[in-house]
């Protein structure tokens, strides 16, 4: 059992480093294809190559976990996202892609829902893959729900790939009272000729020119909403990327991730936060920069570590122009400056000592005595009289005369008692 669980972890393993490098590769070319007009030769052409590789990187490691956790996605989640937010502006939904559900939305709705004045909700399309008009219900369905349990009469959605093809249906066949603004990640709005690789009813309906992209086209409910589009410059399954961009929206280019990678992105992140929270970002581009909207990106980061060599290079003539001031050791500060010496000519080198030489010579002793007579000696001098002292000197006669009758006294008594 757990050979068979091996060998099934790296099957799908190479399928998946297979499955990303292989669709990154073709995009590559359908975009070298679109553009080969002279723009693709421009610095958006030369900028590709660049973020290919951390886009095929993060696209495998991104679908990876999101597979892995598929099945948690199958549970609500939306009272526990929503207990600490307010209902102080109109309520997100966010609606996924095809094979995907809710869970695919949990990296950026826990970096959302910290904000707390709008509450998040999620839906699960059901079936897997079905006709995008069988979606269109459901989702009517839930934006009922939602506004239900809301004081606002309209929602916010931000839509994944196919999520946004549902949206623009309900919006053309419901009209836009109900919606807000919407946010498309990565929604082949123009269809993607990498839909003739898969199959799936769902994909057939978002294939370049196809009738149900043409209905939609020529909706005129969808010039009513605000709507933002953001695409990756890497997105490996809307090929070309630029189907990514609705006619008429404001529109966002981000760099090295695919096409699932846009759930989890820093830079997309950033740019919900300002289009739902009111957070500057980056500016959107217009018309007539959408090609050139790689381009403009790498001049804002090529601006940004041009400033910050600068500044490096700022601090380096600053710390040589005023060098800081070292504090002496207190070893060093006891211890005169001398002055430097002429240098001496070399002397020639000493002959190596004898054994009788190397021996060491015995210290002369310390005088330890001399030192404790000497300290006794100055004890004694400063020491203080005693009380018997005192008593003899006060009782000892100061006149001679009387001095000697004490002499005769004293033999006197000597001489009695011998």
């Amino acid at each position: 059992m757990f050979v068979l669980l091996i060998k099934l972890v790296i099957i799908l393993f190479c399928f998946g480093v297979l499955f990303s490098g292989l669709t990154m590769l073709i995009a590559y070319s359908l975009a070298r294809a679109e553009y080969a007009k002279p723009d693709f030769e421009t610095p958006l052409g030369r900028s590709y190559p660049a973020g290919a590789f951390k886009a095929f990187v993060n696209e495998f490691w991104v679908l990876a976990w999101m597979y892995a956790s598929y099945p948690f996605g199958f549970f609500d989640r939306d009272r526990e996202i929503n207990r600490k937010n307010l209902d102080k502006l109109p309520p997100v939904l966010f609606v996924h892609g095809w094979t995907e559900n809710r869970i695919f939305w949990g990296w950026l709705i826990r970096h959302l829902k910290g904000e707390g004045l709008r509450r998040l909700y999620t839906i699960n399309l059901r079936p897997v893959d079905a006709p995008v008009s069988r979606y269109r219900d459901q989702l009517k369905q839930r934006i009922d729900e939602i506004l239900a349990l809301s004081k606002h009469d309209k929602v916010l959605l931000v839509t994944h790939s196919m999520g946004g093809i549902v949206s623009r249906d309900v919006i053309r066949h419901y009209g836009p009272q109900q919606i807000e603004r919407l946010i498309t990640l990565g929604t082949p709005h123009q269809g993607t000729v990498m839909g003739f690789a898969a199959p799936g009813r769902a994909v057939r309906d978002m294939l370049p020119h196809c009738a149900f992209l043409s209905s939609l086209e020529q909706d005129e409910n969808i010039r009513k909403v605000d709507v933002h589009s953001i695409v990756s410059v890497h997105d490996n399954l809307v090929a070309p990327f630029v189907n990514g961009w609705l006619p008429g929206s404001t529109r966002y280019a981000v760099h090295g991730v695919g096409h699932n990678g846009l759930l989890a992105s820093p830079d997309v992140l950033r740019i919900l936060r300002s289009l739902l929270y009111a957070i500057p970002a980056q500016a959107p581009a217009s018309d007539e920069e959408a090609k050139t909207a790689a381009e403009s990106l790498d001049a804002d980061s090529r601006r940004r570590l041009q400033a910050k060599v600068r500044e490096k290079m700022q601090a380096k003539t600053q710390s040589v122009d005023a060098p800081e001031a070292v504090e002496p050791k207190a070893s060093e500060a006891l211890e005169p400056v001398e002055k430097p010496k002429p240098k001496a000519k070399p002397k020639p080198k000493a002959k190596p000592a004898s054994k009788r030489d190397t021996k060491a010579k015995p210290k002369p002793k310390t005088t330890q005595t001399a030192r404790s007579t000497k300290s006794a000696k100055t004890t004694k001098a400063t020491a203080k009289p005693t009380r018997r002292a005192k008593a003899d000197a006060q009782s000892a006669p100061s006149d001679p005369k009387a001095k000697e009758q004490a002499k005769k006294s004293l033999m006197s008594k000597l001489k009695k008692e011998s």
